[in-house]
């Protein structure tokens, strides 16, 4: 605070011994000199750096809501990036959203990648998939799958 700060003298004059006699000033210890090694010189290959696609690293968050809101701040921090445009405040639901279909996609390409690729293609999935056999198919970039409650009078959500 500003009213400490003015009460400090010693940040205003330094400490006591300053104003004294150099003769009557601490003495200082000497210092030997370090032997230094030898220099070698060595060379560095460096290439282009390779980053894995992954926005964090979801198992050092305690719950899938941090995890979801930190998602959150770093898509709103790319899209800033991107668009220059400027959010500010708390998140709003629409982002939240985002960060959850990021982790749900994340999640099913890692899951069944070759999945989505052969359903990407137009391709039949191979007989040992797991979801092969509940009729699986593209939605909106989702991987979902049939069965009955295809048949039931709700939501694909």
């Amino acid at each position: 605070m500003a009213k400490r700060l003015k009460q400090l003298r010693k940040w205003w004059t330094g400490s006591l011994w300053l104003s004294q006699d150099p003769s009557h000033w601490p003495i200082q210890p000497k210092r030997t000199p370090l032997s230094l090694p030898d220099e070698r010189t060595q060379s560095l290959l460096v290439g282009p750096a390779t980053t894995p696609g992954r926005l964090t690293e979801s198992s050092r968050f305690g719950s899938y809501w941090n995890l979801n809101r930190v998602t959150a701040w770093i898509l709103r921090f790319v899209r800033h990036a991107r668009r220059r445009r400027r959010y500010s405040g708390e998140l709003d639901a629409a982002e939240l959203m985002d960060a959850h279909a990021y982790w749900i996609r994340k999640v099913q390409r890692f899951c069944f990648g070759p999945e989505l690729q052969a359903l990407r293609k137009g391709n039949p999935l191979p007989r040992e998939s797991p979801v092969s056999r509940f009729n699986p198919f593209l939605d909106k970039g989702y991987l979902r799958i049939g069965g009955r409650l295809q048949f039931a009078d709700l939501s694909k959500e």
